[in-house]
């Protein structure tokens, strides 16, 4: 589906999309662009979120700016079908089936 590749890849294939930092390599390349050295990069676990439904948990999440600013470039007449496969996706398949989010953040130290 190709909404899914731009939140990592980014609209344009050249940006990183709103997704890029959330993995460990792209933010440990992008902290060493930068110009940081002994570079530390580990995840951190946080509460789990837990939603009723698929569609709640799209209720939700597209309010947030990643997820809007994605949503505001898909033609309107394709917002339902992409919040019925993002319900079903989160929902194991089901829009109507429970969610529990594991929630994960990358913490990252270096020296500059």
């Amino acid at each position: 589906m190709p909404w899914r590749q731009g939140l990592v890849r980014g609209v344009c294939s050249k940006a990183p999309g709103p997704l890029y930092l959330t993995d460990p390599d792209n933010l440990r390349a992008t902290l060493a662009e930068a110009g940081f050295r002994q570079l530390h990069v580990e995840p951190l676990e946080h509460v789990p979120m837990e939603f009723e439904s698929g569609r709640e948990y799209w209720e939700y999440s597209r309010g947030f700016s990643p997820t809007a600013s994605l949503l505001s470039q898909i033609p309107a007449d394709q917002h339902e079908k992409v919040a019925e496969e993002i319900a079903a996706a989160a929902g194991g398949g089901d829009p109507d089936g429970k969610v529990a989010l594991k929630s994960e953040a990358l913490l990252a130290s270096g020296v500059k």
